[in-house]
């Protein structure tokens, strides 16, 4: 997204700054969580009526950060602001050699290579087997 926020802060700093701070907001955790021995006992009222703002707070965030984008993305310039690459931008971009996208979560991280060579280095040289252009599983 830094690239991306760049361009936009430079071409309408406000907007960018409303989808910095509805980032921001989003990017809090929620309201506390019970992970304690209690955590399937009742809520009292303040902490379930506490749990419920939060959610429809949160829920709020969300719906402002989709129109936030759609605003962006109406901009001459920004049609495709916060989108991953398309096959063919990631094709012509591997034309000078692999181009590497990883994907890092807490449960598991995936690496993207769109070049056919590559493909073909990962199997061996025998193809992908899976076709061109797909993400396939490196062997092990």
């Amino acid at each position: 997204m830094a690239t991306d926020i760049t361009a936009l802060r430079e071409a309408r700093p406000g907007l960018a700054a409303a989808l910095s701070a509805v980032r921001t907001e989003l990017n809090a955790p929620a309201a506390t969580v019970r992970t304690d021995d209690d955590a399937l006992a009742p809520m009292e009222e303040t902490e379930l009526n506490a749990v419920a703002a939060s959610v429809d707070r949160r829920m709020s965030l969300a719906l402002r950060w989709e129109a936030l984008v759609r605003e962006v993305r109406a901009l001459p310039g920004f049609e495709t602001f916060l989108l991953p690459p398309t096959a063919g931008h990631l094709r012509s971009a591997a034309r000078g050699g692999p181009v590497v996208m990883l994907n890092v979560s807490s449960i598991r991280c995936d690496a993207l290579i769109p070049a056919r060579s590559v493909a073909d280095r990962l199997s061996g040289g025998r193809g992908s087997g899976c076709g061109w252009p797909r993400a396939c599983r490196a062997p092990e």
